[in-house]
């Protein structure tokens, strides 16, 4: 609590005066005296100065009387002392539909940047780049559904607030006119983003937190520091001694003091779960050096029985090979068969006869030389997905990229180590095995990497934020694809439509994102959660319960499972984190 001093100097005065007393009892410290106009009142006014500055000093400093600064000493203390700026909140933002009964006459509909909409409680939002739409484009926006032609564009709040994460259908005014036909708007779907500016005492209580975290050798203090540093970080789960994930650690005997321990944990290595990152897409393209030996000249030109086969890097002689002829492209290819007559690496001379005067007479000697190679390519990692793979010399023919490890012959992974796959050690090639693919092709291959976990690495791995007491490893948390399905009853004037699931889609999704590692799943929750949606209310009269179909499945490929109950309350591991992956709706009469 502040006490609060009305007659400082005063105070000061009076405390010179007791200490000389206290030392010199026979002083005169009366108003007249000589001492108190040359000694006590110049320190009462030097010290008055002194104890203004201490004082404002204190308070600025003391943080638990962030509630009495101004936003502006707090952030003198908060951005000076500690390095810890204010949030200062961000806007929300998503989509508005443009509702037109009829195509606007006018050359080009023009919806211009900063153009406002409203809800009927106030809130505007602005459209942040200019947009136009010829007659033409308008006229195939029509949506039988309202009847209407529907024209999408991107809004952002005009302040920052979460109370601008409206729900879907609360954009209901247009503030800005740039139509003369009738125009009216609404949001589809719920709008996010919106954060709310720091209070002093959130900011003071973050303040706090960050001073208390940011030793890396603590929990708290990895997340702080992966949180503060990557923004598309949402939740660390931090796996070191004693964790139940932790195994890396573990030895299978040790000996301490004359004692051996068998399945010991000792420490010393720490993984990090991250949920939330960045897929980067990345291509490279090689020039492939395959078995496959296509000869320069047409079918008809070549003596196929004249064909001599010569390995330049032992002067062997190569018996085993076959010859086929590519109609489409009219060549002949030479495919080197597998044998010991030559290893991947070496160089080959192939020798043939030739007609060049379209005689039927082969009368001219020819060679080609061909390095042929299996080639590895290193891929940036962790690899998410080999996305496609395109000969681009074979009139970009493109190939399965299926998973590289299963049901594709077009080529394959390998780990150097399969323990740290997906995880930020993780070293994977990629080997392009197509018996299609001929020597001298183009071959691009497009991939996705995590990006996240790749700059997590190289972060610690920079001298000034490594732990050298530690080993490091970041993975991935895990999604847990959820099938739900129920019944509702919608309220009476209320018809069936794919907006009312659509909706509850978004509200359930949003529920589950919110949602933090390891937490619990809740039908009842569900429920409460749409409830509490103003629209939904609006629109739903009740929820059957228990659900129809409540369940988990760790695999984004498994279809919608009808019927399937978990239970009305399904557990997540510690590293798991929610996802609706399907919603089945059925009506109650």
């Amino acid at each position: 609590m502040l006490v609060e001093i009305n007659d400082i100097s005063t105070m000061i005065e009076n405390f010179i005066k007791a200490s000389i007393k206290s030392e010199y009892p026979n002083s005169d410290l009366t108003g007249t005296s000589s001492v108190v106009d040359l000694f006590i009142k110049p320190m009462t006014s030097i010290s008055e100065v002194l104890m203004d500055f201490s004082k404002d000093l204190e308070l600025r400093s003391l943080l638990s009387n962030a509630s009495d600064m101004s936003e502006e000493d707090l952030n003198d203390i908060g951005e000076g002392n500690y390095m810890v700026e204010r949030a200062e909140g961000v806007k929300s933002f998503g989509t508005a539909i443009l509702k037109f009964k009829t195509v606007p006459e006018e050359r080009t509909l023009t919806i211009p940047i900063g153009a406002v909409f409203s809800t009927a409680s106030g809130l505007k939002f602005k459209v942040h780049q200019t947009y136009s739409f010829s007659p033409e484009e308008v006229s195939m926006k029509w949506d039988s559904g309202d009847l209407s032609y529907n024209i999408e564009v991107s809004v952002e709040a005009e302040s920052v607030g979460s109370q601008y994460n409206i729900n879907a259908g609360e954009l209901t005014k247009i503030d800005s006119s740039f139509s003369s036909h009738s125009v009216t708007v609404t949001n589809n779907t719920q709008f996010s983003g919106g954060t709310d500016k720091e209070t002093n005492e959130e900011y003071k209580d973050r303040i706090i937190k960050f001073v208390s975290s940011r030793t890396l050798e603590t929990a708290p203090g990895y997340e702080s520091e992966i949180k503060d540093e990557f923004e598309e970080v949402s939740d660390v789960h931090v796996s070191g001694y004693g964790d139940e994930l932790m195994t890396r650690d573990l030895v299978e005997s040790v000996t301490i003091e004359g004692v051996t321990f068998t399945n010991k944990h000792i420490g010393g290595k720490v993984d990090l779960y991250i949920r939330g990152d960045n897929i980067t897409n990345e291509s490279f393209s090689i020039t492939s050096l395959s078995k496959n030996l296509p000869l320069p000249e047409t079918i008809e030109e070549i003596d196929q029985t004249s064909i001599t086969v010569t390995n330049d890097d032992t002067s062997t002689v190569i018996s085993d090979y076959s010859v086929a002829e590519d109609t489409g492209n009219d060549k002949v290819i030479l495919t080197l068969n597998e044998s010991s007559e030559w290893d991947y690496g070496d160089t080959f001379t192939i020798g043939y006869d030739v007609d060049t005067t379209g005689d039927a007479a082969y009368d001219t000697s020819k060679t080609e030389s061909f390095t042929v190679d299996n080639i590895a390519t290193v891929l940036k990692s962790p690899l998410e997905a080999v996305a496609s793979i395109t000969n681009e010399t074979q009139d970009n023919t493109f190939y399965d990229v299926g998973d590289g490890l299963s049901g594709t012959s077009d080529y394959t992974l390998t780990y150097t180590d399969s323990d740290f796959a997906g995880s930020s050690n993780e070293e994977v090639y990629i080997e392009m095995t197509n018996t299609n693919i001929n020597n001298g092709d183009t071959v691009t291959v497009v991939y996705n990497y995590n990006e996240t976990i790749n700059n997590l690495k190289k972060y610690f791995e920079e001298r000034e934020n490594r732990v050298v007491t530690r080993d490091v490893l970041f993975k991935k948390c895990i999604p847990a694809f959820f099938h739900v399905g129920f019944s509702i009853k919608l309220k009476d004037g209320i018809s069936e439509s794919s907006t009312i699931k659509n909706e509850l889609f978004d509200v359930i999704s949003q529920h589950f994102e919110n949602k933090g590692l390891g937490e619990k799943i809740d039908e009842s929750d569900i429920v409460h959660e749409v409830y509490s949606n103003e629209n939904l209310n609006k629109t739903i009269d009740y929820i059957g319960v228990g659900f129809d179909t409540f369940h988990k499945t760790l695999s984004q490929t498994d279809l919608f499972n009808e019927g399937v109950s978990d239970g009305t309350t399904i557990e997540l591991d510690s590293i798991q984190y929610p996802v609706l992956k399907y919603l089945n709706i059925s009506y109650i009469d």
